[in-house]
């Protein structure tokens, strides 16, 4: 330890002095004790820094300028006869029972007494931060270093600037002495060496995880940077403080650390896109006799896995879905196919009869049966929608105008129920290509879905169509309505093939089910997003294409 070893060579120019006789001899000896001196406070300095992990900053340039100020000091104090620039006088003289060299400061000597105060201070400053950061341990350590130099420091200050009456020795060597049994406490009794601050940085600051201690208390005690950033709570106001107040937007953890046993769960931190998940294990700390001391908190980022397994499930729900609308769609079309024949029949029938001279009575049972078989090819149509029998014409078109038409088709109806209509259009969307027609389907049957939720929850509502882009090139279309929102039992559902919640015959469970085909054969996707009590929004992504190539495929 360079300290150490500065302080044995000054010490040994000491004794040289005090058993010297001679004026050249005391000379010779002071000129060796500045060789240690010297040395004393950068290796102090350099000391302090390496001891609380700030080693960053002792580079080899700064180590070189450093040492200048010591260097020349050493070598105006061996040439000191030529200069007087260390000291302008030196005699013998008695002080007690002792012969000293008395000396009279030259200008020199203030710079390098200056300078060295300065680098021992530095280094008490540097520990003194210590002593405000946890855990306890480090804290005690620090302070067997600071008496291990501020006692000698206070001593050289009282022998420099003669403060005292007493003998005019310096015995800082001596005070050093001190120094020694500071440090061999710390060695013995504080494992001075073995856990220093800077194993903690090392250590601790370099895990990827956030780590929070807290006491039997619940006080939170210590804790890393990357927990700083989970909880968005800096460390210096956090120690000391009850978990209750650091950890207030986190109730859930604040719970667990309340348990009386070891605990793993998952918390959120952040809202909306701003969330992120974190794996929480909390353990038990003891001491040698297995004394509860506190807790320690691991705070481990999950977002990651989190994303790829709801992507996985997504992917597995579409899949599902895909395969459930297929299996559904095959039986769906069979079924059109043989209803289509025997229903247009009765239709061309039903028309040939109300074209003839029949009784009234009969020929108002006729247009019973006649609107009956146009519902039934209706459905039947829809049928054969869903089971993607229909070709997409594919042509250029301004999703604007679209909805802007089915908008106008259902104007008079939401007027008559109180349904006010919002549009927040983006004026440059651009064209895409599309089947207008059937997207014009999908717009119609979101737009009336939403006039009927509004209808039954409260009579009224208010319906906001809105139009953008989004940053990876789709155009987005969203229907936000004001109703009652989707049940959180039916929001998996929804697009279904025949599941409906409206009553028996209202509806037959198939509209949202060919939205989703249209806009998936579009290359799109639609999606519901649900605040309960407050409304539903019903979102759809249209990727921007350019017009067909000769295969007769969409060009994104």
């Amino acid at each position: 330890m360079w300290v150490m070893l500065a302080a044995a060579v000054f010490s040994l120019g000491m004794v040289l002095q005090l058993t010297s006789v001679e004026l050249s001899a005391q000379i010779l000896a002071t000129n060796i004790q500045y060789i240690g001196l010297v040395v004393l406070p950068i290796a102090w300095f350099i000391f302090s820094l390496q001891y609380t992990g700030h080693d960053k900053w002792l580079t080899n340039r700064n180590f070189l300028l450093l040492a200048i100020i010591p260097f020349v000091t050493v070598v105006l104090a061996w040439t000191n006869s030529y200069h007087s620039l260390m000291w302008e006088g030196m005699h013998l003289g008695n002080s007690g029972p002792f012969l000293i060299i008395v000396k009279t400061y030259g200008p020199w000597f203030w710079v390098h007494t200056s300078y060295s105060y300065m680098l021992i201070m530095l280094g008490v400053l540097v520990l003194v931060q210590r002593l405000f950061r946890p855990p306890r341990l480090y804290r005690v350590q620090s302070i067997a270093l600071l008496i291990s130099v501020i006692v000698p420091l206070g001593w050289n200050i009282v022998y420099v600037f003669n403060l005292t009456s007493l003998y005019r020795i310096d015995l800082t060597p001596s005070a050093f002495t001190v120094s020694g049994v500071a440090i061999a406490w710390g060695l013995y009794r504080l494992r001075l060496f073995d856990i220093i601050p800077i194993a903690r940085e090392t250590i601790i600051e370099g895990m990827k995880d956030g780590i929070i201690v807290v006491d039997t208390l619940n006080r939170l005690v210590d804790m890393n940077r990357i927990a700083e950033r989970i909880i968005d709570y800096p460390a210096s106001k956090a120690i000391g403080q009850s978990v209750d107040h650091v950890l207030s937007s986190q109730p859930k953890l604040v719970e667990l650390l309340y348990g009386l046993t070891e605990e793993t769960s998952d918390i959120v931190v952040g809202i909306g896109g701003m969330k992120r998940y974190y794996g929480v294990h909390i353990s038990i700390l003891q001491d040698h006799r297995y004394h509860h001391r506190g807790r320690l908190v691991v705070l481990h980022d999950l977002t990651e896995h989190k994303l790829i397994e709801a992507e996985r499930k997504e992917f597995e729900d579409k899949a599902h879905l895909a395969s459930r609308l297929s299996t559904v769609g095959k039986m769906a079309a069979g079924i059109a196919h043989e209803i289509s024949n025997p229903l247009a029949t009765v239709l061309g029938y039903a028309d040939l009869l109300l074209k003839r001279n029949i009784p009234d009575e009969i020929k108002e049972d006729l247009e019973i049966i006649n609107r009956g078989a146009k519902s039934a090819a209706d459905i039947l149509d829809r049928l054969l929608t869903f089971a993607g029998n229909l070709r997409i014409e594919w042509e250029i078109v301004d999703i604007n105008r679209i909805l802007e038409v089915a908008i106008e088709f259902r104007k008079h109806s939401l007027l008559n129920n109180n349904i006010e209509t919002i549009k927040q259009f983006n004026r440059g969307l651009p064209e895409t290509i599309a089947d207008s027609g059937q997207i014009q389907e999908v717009f119609l049957n979101l737009i009336i879905n939403a006039e009927d939720a509004m209808i039954e929850s409260h009579g009224k509502g208010k319906l906001i169509i809105k139009t953008e882009t989004t940053t990876d090139n789709n155009i987005c279309v969203r229907f936000e309505d004001d109703g009652a929102g989707i049940s959180e039992e039916n929001i998996s559902k929804i697009f279904d093939p025949f599941f409906t919640t409206k009553e028996v015959g209202k509806g037959i469970g198939l509209g949202l089910s060919i939205c989703h085909g249209i806009i998936t054969e579009h290359g799109g996707r639609i999606y519901a997003e649900n605040n309960i009590g407050k409304g539903a929004t019903f979102v759809i992504e249209l990727p921007i294409m350019k017009m067909p190539s000769q295969t007769g495929k969409p060009n994104e």
